[in-house]
């Protein structure tokens, strides 16, 4: 299945592949923060985890949408 999304030898692929990876890291400290929340109310460092993941997502979803809009724009 992710074969033919991630072909190798184009620069596409790579940011394919990073956007996978960081959107991947981005649902596994997501639900870390929801344990954390749920199980562990007193943790006071959940508002860093959560601005992390919102870091992430953006470079991960930010990234992909500037390289689709300077490919069309080429």
């Amino acid at each position: 299945m992710f074969k033919e999304y991630f072909k190798h030898g184009t620069p596409e692929s790579m940011m394919r592949l990073l956007t996978f990876l960081v959107i991947i890291a981005a649902l596994i400290i997501t639900a870390v923060v929801i344990y954390l929340v749920i199980f562990k109310p007193e943790n006071t460092f959940v508002n860093p985890l959560v601005t992390l993941i919102s870091v992430l997502v953006g470079v991960g979803f930010g990234g992909k949408a500037i390289q689709s809009f300077s490919e069309n724009k080429n």
